[in-house]
């Protein structure tokens, strides 16, 4: 049985999984992500996972450029400058290396193994460190020129206001709903209600070491302010949710993270009470990400097996040159933008225009397996109730 590694770079965590063509989980590792040599650190963690692995797939904070292999200068991350995940990684373990953004990869994880399995169009929201999104569109992921189609933590949703985001932008919806903007949301109102006394104040001005954590904590607990904050974060959340349905027209919205997967008891509720305000017609329903936290690790390893996989892939195993991609039928059409369902005859479903073709990197061909439909149907939380749906 084939076996891929699967790692998920994220801007507090590196995972890091065995995964078998079976989709089960042979091995899990995580570690905290490093300020600096992130790259080092997730070979040191894999070093001898990769020994057993046929190739592998890389989920990553972005943006990035899928083409090259490379993450620019993602803001979320301490490591500044342009990071080389497939030259590293293929490199040193001369092995096939796909890369992916995380909520991308998310995305994928939840279409083929999870909440979203069996549907067409789906988006999957994550909220943790920072903010992001993958979309299924009519059956595909979709990418963009350098596969940061769905960096919707950047849509403005205040242009008037004065809280900057990781990335240097205003306004942006990752700067009010995320683990990294929370507390800037929560001391924006902490000046706005100077008379009112709250433990998240006195937090604040003791050590100034306020996080997501402590504020959905106090909230718990009563707090006045850190109470307002999750509200005033659920309202945004939900703001923003309605703008990706009307972007993306999506059957499900999955929402995972870790901000939203740990405090879902505080913002279920409040974020489906206001999501019709802020609706085009019927909300889509809501769904908590049925692979926790592994969503992401999940649709990198299905990458690298094969179940799906993005048209730029990277061969750095010298040992064979790559094929030309006129070599077959399959990357024949791959290249008109055709989509050749695995296991099937080939047919050509969708139009996409001429791909160019780099001299330097191994165009593969776009290959989808339709996810089987679930005869239990989907979990999920209808945008207009109250009620919670088991994670």
């Amino acid at each position: 049985m084939r076996r891929v590694l699967a790692i998920d770079i994220g801007a507090t965590n590196l995972r890091a999984a065995l995964v078998g063509e079976d989709g089960e989980i042979a091995e899990l590792r995580r570690t905290r992500t490093p300020e600096r040599g992130i790259l080092s650190v997730v070979g040191d963690l894999v070093e001898d996972l990769a020994r057993r692995a046929d190739a592998i797939g890389v989920a990553s904070v972005g943006p990035l450029d899928i083409r090259r292999g490379v993450l620019l200068n993602p803001p979320n991350l301490r490591e500044p400058g342009e990071i080389d995940v497939v030259g590293s990684l293929g490199g040193r373990f001369g092995l096939e290396v796909v890369l992916l953004n995380d909520a991308v990869a998310g995305a994928v994880g939840e279409w083929l193994h999870g909440a979203g399995r069996g549907l067409d169009n789906m988006v999957y929201l994550t909220f943790s460190t920072g903010l992001g999104a993958g979309a299924i569109v009519d059956g595909r992921p979709l990418l963009g020129a350098r596969g940061n189609a769905h960096e919707v933590g950047h849509f403005v949703v205040d242009y008037r206001s004065e809280l900057r985001c990781g990335c240097g932008g205003l306004g942006h919806w990752e700067a009010y709903c995320s683990g990294a903007g929370l507390p800037k949301l929560a001391r924006r109102l902490l000046r706005e209600r100077g008379e009112v006394a709250s433990r998240l104040r006195e937090i604040d001005r003791s050590s100034g070491s306020m996080d997501a954590a402590t504020i959905f904590k106090l909230a718990r607990e009563g707090d006045p302010i850190a109470s307002d904050v999750v509200r005033e974060f659920s309202r945004i959340a939900a703001a923003g949710i309605a703008s990706v349905a009307s972007a993306y027209d999506p059957e499900l919205i999955v929402l995972g993270g870790s901000v939203y997967l740990n405090n879902r008891d505080l913002l279920d509720g409040e974020i489906a009470a206001n999501l019709p305000e802020y609706s085009l017609g019927d909300p889509p329903p809501l769904a908590p990400a049925a692979l926790g936290d592994l969503s992401p690790l999940m649709g990198a390893a299905a990458a690298a097996l094969g179940e799906w996989r993005p048209q730029v892939r990277h061969k750095r195993d010298r040992r064979a040159p790559p094929r030309p991609p006129g070599d077959d039928k399959t990357a024949n059409l791959a290249l008109q933008g055709g989509v050749v369902p695995l296991g099937g005859p080939e047919r050509k479903i969708f139009k996409q225009g001429l791909v160019r073709v780099l001299s330097s990197v191994h165009q593969g061909g776009v290959t989808t397996k339709t996810p089987p439909r679930d005869p239990r149907g989907t979990p999920a939380l209808k945008g207009g109730e109250g009620g919670q749906t088991p994670g």
